[in-house]
């Protein structure tokens, strides 16, 4: 059926981004990213840090990854649909549960934030919280977001935005500053098209007597 072969496509990239699928509910497919290993916890408060970004980043990586297989699927088989999709980062309590068919889950408050992400979305738009976009920062890839608001969970408002499509496909070289690249994006002078996304080809000589005024805006 449609949605075996959407979510067969979607395992495909769990594995090499090192997600974890928790479950899938109906139309719904949940991962999660981030997971402590022995060497995260020996590696003290660095480590968390640097764990908690490299799963805020394989998330997104995932839901852009997922965004794509939604077009393939839909032109190979002629219906156009489309799918919400939510990115949140926090703190949550896992373990197995169950006798039979046993299985790892997590709870927690965060739980309830992604799923309001999702929820609180757009259909075709990654909406992403305040929590992982303030993660990203550290991040050396270049991340950009648009359609700031705020989303009520249980109460309280959380700040979001969609990710822009122009995430995709984005690397730096070795040593590029990312703050550098932000601002020529915004300039738009070092983009070049490549198959299903966007490449960004930044050579130190390029940016030599590039204008930098007015940074990334959204």
């Amino acid at each position: 059926c449609l949605l075996d072969r959407l979510y067969r496509s979607f395992d495909t990239h769990l594995d090499p981004l090192g997600l974890y699928k928790i479950e899938t509910i109906g139309d719904a497919f949940i991962v999660m990213g981030g997971m402590p290993t022995a060497e995260s916890r020996a590696g003290g408060e660095t480590g968390k840090a640097a764990l908690k970004l490299a799963g805020a980043e394989a998330t997104v990586r995932m839901a852009l990854a997922m965004v794509d297989e939604i077009a393939l699927v839909g032109e190979e088989t002629g219906i156009p649909f489309t799918m919400r999709l939510g990115v949140h980062t926090g703190t949550v309590v896992g373990g197995i549960i169950g006798w039979k068919r046993p299985r790892y889950f997590v709870w927690g408050a965060d739980t309830v934030i992604g799923s309001a992400m999702e929820s609180g979305g757009h259909p075709a738009q990654i909406n992403v919280s305040s929590f992982t976009m303030e993660v990203l920062r550290a991040s050396r890839q270049g991340y950009y977001f648009d359609t700031h608001r705020e989303i009520v969970v249980g109460g309280a408002t959380v700040p979001c935005a969609y990710l822009r499509g122009d995430n995709k496909r984005m690397v730096l070289p070795p040593g590029m500053d990312v703050e550098v690249v932000k601002k020529a994006m915004d300039v738009g002078r070092l983009l070049s098209p490549t198959h299903r996304g966007l490449s960004l080809h930044v050579p130190q000589r390029a940016l030599r007597g590039l204008p930098l005024e007015g940074g990334p805006r959204g």
